[in-house]
C-alpha cells in the first residue's frame, strides 16, 4: 500500500480498479482514496478524524468525493454472489544449504540455552532473534547468508507459469527482494 501511494504521487493520471465490489467500509474507501488523491487524507484515518472535514456520515461523504475519480460497484449492486476464495497450498522442500543452516542454528540454540541466554529478562528477545533467523533461512535464504536458490520463489514462479498456461491473468506480489 505504501509503495502504491509513493508511486501514485509521481503519476499524474490514476485509475482505481478492484476485482471485487467494495463493502464500503472506511478502510476500503480510504486506501483507494489515498492512491487516487494522494495527500488528501491519511489511508489510516478514522471516522472520528474525518467528521470535522465531512459533516454527517464521513464514509458516505468520502465515497461521494471519490465517485468522480473512479467507477465502482457496491455489494448491493452486484448481480450475482462473488465466487468463494480459492487458495492453493504449495509445499516446498528445503535445499541442502538451508537444511545445513538450520542444523547450525539448532546447535547455536543448544549452546545459547546452556549459556543461559533464554533465562532472565532478555529471554524472549533472544528467542525472537533465533526465530527470526530461522524464518530468514526458510523464507529468504540469501538474507540469512545461505547460498543457492530460493525454493519458495522457484515454486511460486512455477505456479505463476501454470496459471499463465491456463490462460489466467493476475498480479503477483513478492516480498523477496533478493
Amino acid at each position: 500500500s505504501r509503495s502504491l501511494r509513493a508511486l501514485s504521487s509521481s503519476v499524474p493520471n490514476r485509475i482505481g480498479l478492484s476485482g471485487t465490489p467494495l463493502v464500503n467500509g472506511l478502510q476500503d474507501v480510504l486506501s483507494i482514496g489515498a492512491f487516487l488523491a494522494p495527500g488528501e487524507w491519511s489511508p489510516r484515518a478514522t471516522k472520528k478524524s474525518l467528521e470535522d472535514r465531512y459533516p454527517g456520515d464521513p464514509v458516505e461523504a468520502v465515497s461521494e468525493h471519490l465517485h468522480s475519480m473512479m467507477v465502482r460497484l457496491r455489494m448491493d449492486q452486484v448481480g450475482k454472489p462473488i465466487a468463494s476464495r480459492v487458495d492453493r497450498r504449495v509445499y516446498v522442500n528445503l535445499t541442502v544449504e538451508q537444511q545445513k543452516a538450520i542444523t547450525t542454528l539448532e546447535e547455536e540454540i543448544k549452546r545459547a540455552k546452556q549459556d543461559g541466554e533464554f533465562d532472565g529478562s532478555s529471554a524472549k528477545f533472544n528467542a525472537l532473534v533465533k526465530l527470526g533467523t530461522l524464518r530468514k533461512i526458510v523464507s529468504a535464504p540469501r538474507s540469512a547468508g545461505v547460498p543457492g536458490p530460493n525454493p519458495k520463489l522457484a515454486a511460486g514462479m512455477r505456479l505463476v507459469q501454470h496459471y499463465l498456461d491456463e490462460g489466467r491473468a493476475g498480479v503477483v506480489f513478492c516480498a523477496d527482494r533478493t
